[in-house]
């Protein structure tokens, strides 16, 4: 090649590699943060709507009359969300839609599923129907 006077190169140079690598790790640094903040806002509703939920059942408990929670309104108050962050609460039992869910005096529930939804994540909590008792759907 150098005996025609053509010099062709091929190739990247290290500092166009460099410059790449550092836009890929600036935007999953970016994509990261969004992700683990959504996850955190989900879990911190999801920890007020349990402890809703445990209230509910105390009360049921220590009043001796049956407490009915409206599904669409289980966290009471601001929600400390993002703007553009939508938030959804919603009752299941089997496939059926609830509007709302029971804690009896005895402490047994209607035993619903509660769905809690940010976006597109979402976590389920499980309201044992016999003890009342709420576990997490991971």
């Amino acid at each position: 090649m150098w005996l025609t006077g053509i010099n062709r190169e091929c190739g990247f140079t290290l500092l166009e590699l460099l410059v790449v690598i550092a836009l890929i790790g600036l935007l999953t640094s970016v994509g990261a943060q969004t992700v683990f903040h959504s996850r955190t806002n989900l879990d911190q509703q999801v920890e007020r709507v349990e402890q809703n939920l445990h209230k509910a059942s105390m009360q049921a408990r220590e009043s001796g009359l049956p407490v009915i929670i409206d599904c669409a309104r289980l966290v009471k108050g601001p929600t400390g969300l993002s703007e553009g962050d939508t938030f959804e609460t919603s009752c299941h039992s089997g496939n059926y839609t609830k509007d709302s869910l029971t804690f009896y005096p005895d402490g047994s529930s209607s035993g619903e599923i509660v769905e809690i939804q940010i976006g597109d994540d979402h976590i389920r909590l499980f309201v044992d129907w016999l003890s009342g008792e709420i576990a997490r759907d991971q």
